[in-house]
């Protein structure tokens, strides 16, 4: 079962997605999760509440139990380049990069 199944969804993430026409986002949220927990091997937690507005986001640990944080966010031009921008800085100043994923 995946986390997002297993957790109610944050309500300011379910109310910012359905105010700009993000059912169909919100619907593969489940699956965008299950398919990065598997292929990043991460145990991922209930997700940060009352939550963001463009970005489920949870507490995760990889398989050498780092702690991390998934962020899994829709597409929007505040955030176009926030992967780029991430691994460039390499955690000088912003949170260190783990890995980027772009689905379609």
């Amino acid at each position: 079962m995946s986390v997002v199944d297993a957790w109610s969804l944050p309500e300011n993430l379910v109310a910012a997605a359905e105010g700009d026409g993000r059912e169909a986002w919100l619907s593969r949220l489940p699956a965008a999760v299950s398919e990065l927990e598997r292929r990043w091997t991460l145990r991922v937690d209930a997700p940060f509440q009352p939550g963001g507005r463009t970005a489920w986001v949870a507490p995760a640990r990889d398989a050498g139990g780092a702690e991390l944080v998934l962020k899994v966010g829709w597409r929007h031009a505040e955030a176009a380049h926030e992967g780029d921008g991430l691994r460039q800085w390499s955690g000088d100043g912003a949170v260190e990069l783990y890995a980027v994923e772009e689905f379609e």
